[in-house]
């Protein structure tokens, strides 16, 4: 368990389109459609969803060769594929601690990230929603659950 903060990008930095941020908030908030549906887009929205993006990917890679056998992976539409395709020609390979390029060419983003992440970040989701300014440093509690064995 860890205090993890989103990373905050700049104007130049920002890769997606009003639409591509709301799928990407789409495929992370999926217990939240409602709220993602009414989010005015703005410069704010699209870093909290560039910055949840960059962590379910890193996050993922970072679970290591054992979650591959244990825990499921997301299905993402053809269009959440596209924006998957996008990030990664956009991306700074600087911007991620665990993902190497390699990992980059087949984006994988588990079911138990994307989950922690809507619970953890779900709070922000909804001060965004409301008009609420928050900050753009956007931190908060995050474990994720790894498997340390294999079943025999």
């Amino acid at each position: 368990m860890g205090f993890k903060t989103l990373r905050n990008f700049s104007d130049s930095e920002l890769i997606f389109d009003d639409e591509q941020t709301r799928l990407i908030l789409q495929t992370i908030f999926k217990n939240h459609l409602d709220v993602v549906d009414m989010l005015s887009i703005d410069r704010k929205v699209r870093n909290f969803a560039q910055g949840l993006l960059l962590e379910a990917i890193d996050a993922s890679y970072s679970m290591g060769y054992i979650s591959t056998l244990t825990d499921s992976l997301i299905q993402p539409s053809l269009s959440v594929r596209k924006v998957l395709s996008d990030f990664r020609d956009g991306a700074l390979m600087h911007w991620f601690e665990h993902a190497t390029r390699k990992d980059l060419l087949s984006i994988k983003i588990y079911e138990t990230v994307r989950r922690q992440l809507e619970l953890n970040f779900s709070p922000f989701l909804k001060m965004l929603a409301q008009g609420v300014s928050v900050l753009e440093n956007v931190s908060a509690i995050v474990a994720y659950r790894q498997n340390y064995y294999l079943k025999g």
